[in-house]
């Protein structure tokens, strides 16, 4: 199983970094489209390869793992899901904490299960839970078949 990029310009760091650079969002918490087109492209060149790699292996299973469509949705529908905040982490300020960046000794949300994501970057269990949903749905049974 290959997963593509999520939407990155939905990312707490990344929509953190937009919000303080002069543009039609400044200061604003939103994701950057251009940055999700860059993601969109890549994972279709991905797929393209993927494909490729069928044709060449023939006895290969190799799954695609579409994470942008759930991680966006998560992000734009979060009552869906039970999310109260997407674009924020839980860690920290949730703005650009990333891995290392949250420990034992960082402050936290107080319900982790409401975000979208733990840290700047990274889906919360509740997140990875959904996500893990979909491939369970539409990755696993093609490549256990």
């Amino acid at each position: 199983m290959v997963a593509g990029l999520p939407p990155i310009g939905c990312l707490p760091l990344l929509v953190t970094v937009n919000s303080i650079l002069p543009s039609q969002h400044w200061f604003q918490r939103v994701c950057n489209v251009q940055q999700n087109k860059d993601s969109q492209d890549y994972n279709m060149k991905l797929q393209s390869h993927i494909h490729s790699l069928h044709n060449n292996l023939k006895d290969a299973k190799v799954g695609y793992f579409d994470i942008y469509t759930p991680i966006l949705d998560m992000a734009q529908n979060p009552d869906k899901y039970g999310f109260k905040e997407t674009l924020t982490g839980c860690c920290g300020t949730g703005l650009l904490e990333i891995g290392p960046g949250c420990n034992k000794f960082d402050i936290t949300c107080l319900d982790a299960t409401k975000y979208l994501f733990w840290d700047a970057v990274h889906p919360t269990q509740s997140g990875y839970w959904f996500l893990a949903q979909n491939a369970q749905q539409t990755v696993l049974p093609y490549v256990a078949s």
